[in-house]
């Protein structure tokens, strides 16, 4: 009987072709679910959820308050018709925060790693 040669180096061929598509996939997998856990991802989770719970906090103050942040690294900080979003750059993944309070007082866009938020006499500014 005479091997069939054709068939074999095709099988060889496609088995390489999965091995090398294993690889990759394991790879993409591993980088995504590391920035996922250390990287971006969660630095804009915190921040959206720590913002958005102060600015949440802050009409209950008795007195007049000046608070500033300092972020690790510059963020894009917008707060629109109640959704605070919090994002490392234009087309990053949002992080977002649902603010309780009325929709009127929360309108803003800041692009900076230091972010002022001011209120006095009822008034809310942020900067």
């Amino acid at each position: 009987m005479s091997m069939n040669k054709r068939g074999m180096d095709t099988h060889l061929i496609l088995w390489t072709f999965y091995l090398v598509l294993c690889i990759l996939i394991f790879v993409w997998l591993t980088v995504y679910t590391n920035s996922e856990i250390n990287g971006i991802s969660s630095d804009q989770e915190a921040s959206a959820k720590q913002i958005g719970l102060t600015l949440d906090a802050i009409y209950a103050a008795n007195g007049d308050l000046d608070l500033t942040y300092f972020l690790n690294e510059p963020f894009i900080i917008k707060s629109e018709e109640g959704f605070l979003t919090v994002k490392k750059n234009e087309f990053s993944n949002l992080d977002f925060y649902i603010a309780s309070q009325s929709k009127e007082h929360m309108n803003f866009e800041v692009t900076s790693d230091k972010l002022n938020i001011n209120y006095k006499n009822g008034g809310l500014s942020v900067s």
